[in-house]
């Protein structure tokens, strides 16, 4: 990994530490289906395993079922193709990503916008669920 990416990584890293986040224990999935909400917050993080990841976290739409409640999505930032995938969600709202900086720059730009989520629901062999959420501008 290039030193420059790997420092704003860190630098990154180390704010993320001093976040607050409620990671959404106690409440139940939410039901399959399209859902208007809001950009509520956006960081790059360390996961419990100890991998970097992109959190977004949204607020429903007091008009839509659900209404007021937050939802999260993860992208494991963990190989090219995780990232890719990641940064192709991100330039659909026009965000640059050339380096880690301006994707950060970029995540105030995103607050409070209206999305749309798409939220899926698959079965893994274990018999867990996997919540699959897409997220597109309005």
């Amino acid at each position: 990994m290039d030193k420059t990416i790997r420092q704003e990584l860190d630098n990154l890293l180390k704010e993320a530490g001093d976040l607050k986040v409620n990671d959404g224990e106690g409440f139940e999935d939410l039901p399959e289906g399209d859902y208007l909400a809001s950009i509520h917050d956006m960081v790059v993080k360390e996961s419990k395993s100890g991998n970097l990841m992109l959190e977004w976290e949204f607020i429903i739409d007091k008009k839509e079922s659900f209404g007021g409640r937050h939802h999260w999505k993860y992208a494991m930032l963990t190989d090219a193709k995780n990232v890719k995938r990641a940064v192709t969600e991100l330039e659909k709202f026009g965000l640059v990503c050339n380096s880690i900086a301006q994707i950060e720059e970029g995540f105030s730009n995103l607050l409070d916008r209206q999305v749309v989520l798409t939220i899926t629901h698959s079965k893994l062999s274990n018999g867990n669920t996997f919540v699959n959420t897409s997220v597109n501008p309005v």
